[in-house]
């Protein structure tokens, strides 16, 4: 028994403020305090979150689910660990962080077909956001310039660099006194591309790249190839050759106009990009073994300090957050983590999204590979403990049984008719 009633018209509501949150965690320009009206969408935010609180407080019962409160309370301890383990010691909670702590509890609490409709209305929020700067990404391709402002990134590292953001009505693009090209990758409201494709990487795999129900995809997927994000092209690709396999093995013939639509439209893709720059310096060039085994994540400056981490007594617990050295160090990696929390606290974490994602997809197979697929987007962005990256996870995970139940049920079904 889960801790609410059966779906009712709040519901609805509900799962509508909780992909806003979700869509709030990534942190989109809106919220930056460089931006000049982000006053209001603080205060939005913060109205989305009370709802949420005071929507889930007049739904409670007496009676609740012992494997949600599970969830969240094991969540809890890990989520108290990581923001407890500091740099020294300078342990620093705010209202800030205990918020978003009780929003991920109460997302647990969530019925599994709440955790469903959350993703699918994530997904037209996010697909939303990219809208308008695939628009301007396209006329800047076809040199139309449209008036635009700037905005100062708030991160130290991207200070350091002197790193900048182009904003017109809806997105942003980066630039910096050292980057600038002619074709810009696609940030849409977010601070860099790489956000853009793995959020976008993992929708399309959790919705199985099914367009035709979720028109909101096409977008998603025209954003994703935008991006030029190397993490996009590559878990796109090692799903979509696990699907490919999947639909052989099972004779899933009517899967394969879908399979075919994608080849091709990657075919033509890559023919129109065959001669930019930047597509060949951030994608192609990249897509290479001996470069995917290099952790290319992180700056120079930050493996010689991660070698010198290795070697000191400090790998077991970590040299906790909030440390300087990414003030002036670029990493985006796995190895933050570890380098932060040690590899007990490493190990914590991923152990928990392994545990409870295993659990709560049932040990179903297309599910258990979409939990790899989140394992290496890990690899290359391992900021996990966020509404965005909770809800695709637990999300997808339903998405994906939701398919092969009904995948079973038409099979039981041709069975039958052939008797």
């Amino acid at each position: 028994m889960q801790l609410y009633e059966k779906i009712t018209d709040k519901d609805l509501l509900l799962d509508f403020l909780f992909a806003l949150e979700a869509f709030f965690s990534i942190n989109p320009y809106l919220l930056w305090e460089t931006y000049e009206y982000y006053k209001y969408f603080d205060i939005l935010k913060m109205v989305v979150e009370i709802s949420i609180i005071l929507l889930i407080i007049s739904k409670v019962k007496m009676k609740i689910d012992s494997k949600s409160i599970l969830m969240a309370m094991s969540f809890s301890v890990v989520y108290f660990y990581y923001i407890c383990n500091t740099y020294n010691h300078q342990i620093s909670i705010g209202l800030g962080t205990i918020m978003k702590l009780i929003m991920l509890c109460l997302f647990f609490t969530l019925t599994d077909e709440n955790k469903k409709k959350t993703f699918k209305i994530f997904l037209s929020v996010f697909a939303i956001s990219l809208v308008p700067g695939i628009i301007y990404s396209i006329l800047n391709m076809l040199k139309i310039e449209m008036r635009c402002d700037y905005i100062q990134t708030t991160q130290a590292i991207k200070k350091f660099i002197e790193q900048h953001y182009k904003h017109y009505f809806g997105c942003v693009f980066r630039e910096s006194i050292y980057y600038s090209p002619t074709i810009k990758q696609l940030c849409g409201m977010y601070d860099e591309p790489g956000m853009v494709g793995t959020i976008s990487a993992l929708l399309l795999c959790a919705s199985n790249f099914n367009f035709k129900k979720h028109k909101a995809l096409i977008v998603i997927l025209i954003g994703g190839v935008m991006s030029m994000s190397l993490t996009f092209f590559m878990l796109c690709t090692i799903y979509f050759c696990y699907y490919i396999h999947r639909c052989f093995i099972t004779k899933q013939t009517k899967e394969f106009k879908k399979i075919a639509f994608v080849v091709i439209l990657a075919i033509i893709l890559l023919f129109l990009l065959k001669d930019n720059q930047v597509f060949q310096e951030k994608v192609v060039r990249r897509f290479s073994l001996s470069y995917l085994m290099d952790n290319n994540r992180v700056s120079d400056e930050f493996s010689i300090e991660f070698n010198r981490f290795l070697k000191s007594g400090n790998l077991l617990w970590g040299l906790g957050n909030n440390n300087p050295i990414f003030d002036k160090v670029d990493a985006a990696s796995y190895k933050v983590l570890i380098y932060n929390i040690g590899i007990l606290g490493f190990l914590l974490l991923v152990g928990w999204f392994l545990y409870w994602g295993i659990k709560k997809s049932q040990k179903n197979r297309a599910c258990m590979f979409f939990i790899v697929i989140f394992l290496i987007s890990i690899y290359q962005r391992p900021w996990i403990l966020y509404m965005y990256f909770v809800l695709i996870y637990f999300g997808g995970i339903e998405m994906i049984k939701e398919k092969t139940e009904k995948e079973e049920v038409e099979k039981d079904g041709n069975k039958e008719i052939c008797i």
